[in-house]
């Protein structure tokens, strides 16, 4: 008789050492000494071998199983076997939303006494003081400029690479990559109380993609769900950030038949540009009868100080993976959502930046002391990574 696997069964597979117990069992009751036989055995080293294949073998059909459910299916996260996520989201008519290149805006100087300097597109690189971040000029203007003695230009630059790990704070420190006497860049406000005119952002993650997915059928018919205006919102062409966070309030907020949605990034805020763009898309697809308004998300500017101990690591190299963890996980909060301590505690206990021990010294939003587990002030505000204090002891 065959035997019947659940889709439990399928879900969980047996590990290499289940599967020996099972062979083993198996000849037992066909009258073989398996109880007989020690590990040093050469029957037992074989039907190890045969395990652990039996083992990878029940791994591939369970992935292979959890790649058509939406919820379960691995995607990009760490530990996963690999894509299958966005196999499937093709069915769905979508795609994962790729990684971005930051471009922000500088100000290049020259002091009075320097000579003349001309500005062409590609030949100009600076980067990041403290992270080493490389930016090369690009457009605005997009064509060759000569920079006098004593002037200035405002000008763009983008990112060598891509990711969250590129953009910008105003404040922070740049500097020309070649050797060019009286020049200075200054980091200017690109008219969003950041540098960045374009934000950089990491390949979509598993949660908003299923988010997407999961709101790809309530777009069908004319009135449309919370789960059919979130869908909207993330899908909405032509921005130049993606939209990857999104809170609806349905509970008519100003009025009957009133909605109000609001947007985020992974790298934070929209800038007004796309949420305009965003507005229009979803009022124009909105139930009839409905006031729907989209608002970009309140930021609610999140600062960790920490202090770990790493004895075998370089402190500068700890300060800025751990920096980026912090930013990571900031950007990871849902609109509205809890930062956890026990959370952030895990996600800095990095062995593989040589972390020991955390203590989670200082926590602050918006400059306010928070105390335990925060949960960020309603569904309209989004977690933006602040300056962090980083400690590295030995």
């Amino acid at each position: 008789m065959a035997t019947i696997y659940t889709l439990a069964d399928l879900l969980s597979p047996e590990s290499a050492e289940d599967a020996l117990d099972v062979l083993l069992t198996d000849l037992a009751n066909e009258g073989f000494p398996a109880t007989a036989w020690d590990d040093f055995d050469p029957i037992v080293g074989l039907l190890r071998a045969d395990a652990r294949a039996l083992s990878d073998l029940l791994q591939l059909i369970s992935n292979v199983s959890k790649a058509g459910l939406v919820e379960l299916s691995p995607g990009t996260d760490p530990g996963s076997p690999g894509d299958w996520l966005s196999l499937l989201a093709r069915n769905y008519g979508l795609g994962r939303f790729g990684s971005t290149f930051a471009r922000i805006r500088a100000t290049v100087a020259m002091s009075p006494t320097a000579s003349p300097y001309n500005l062409t597109p590609g030949g100009l690189t600076i980067e990041h003081v403290a992270g080493g971040a490389r930016y090369r000029y690009s457009s605005s203007p997009e064509y060759a400029s000569t920079i006098l003695a004593g002037g200035s230009l405002v000008v763009e630059f983008v990112a060598e690479l891509p990711g969250v790990a590129h953009n910008r704070a105003l404040g922070q420190l740049v500097a020309p990559v070649q050797s060019i006497p009286g020049m200075s860049v200054t980091l200017t406000d690109a008219g969003n109380g950041t540098p960045q005119v374009i934000a950089g952002v990491n390949a979509e993650r598993d949660e908003s993609l299923r988010a997407r997915m999961r709101g790809r059928w309530d777009t069908i018919g004319l009135q449309k769900t919370s789960l059919g205006l979130e869908f909207l919102a993330r899908n909405t062409p032509s921005v130049a950030t993606p939209i990857t966070r999104v809170s609806i309030d349905a509970t008519n907020p100003r009025g009957p038949n009133t909605v109000n949605v609001w947007v985020a990034t992974d790298a934070g805020v929209p800038v007004p540009a796309d949420v305009a763009l965003v507005r229009t898309y979803v009022r124009d697809r909105a139930s009839i009868g409905s006031d729907v308004e989209v608002y970009a998300a309140v930021p609610a500017i999140l600062s960790i100080g920490v202090t770990v101990r790493a004895p075998s690591a370089i402190p500068a190299d700890v300060q800025e993976a751990l920096r980026l963890v912090l930013d990571e996980l900031a950007l990871s909060i849902p609109l509205g959502g809890t930062l956890y301590l026990s959370r952030l505690v895990d996600v800095l206990q990095d062995e593989s930046a040589g972390v020991r021990n955390v203590d989670v010294s200082t926590l602050t939003v918006n400059g306010i002391p928070a105390v335990g587990d925060f949960v960020l002030a309603g569904p309209s505000s989004v977690a933006v990574p602040g300056t962090h204090t980083i400690t590295v002891l030995g």
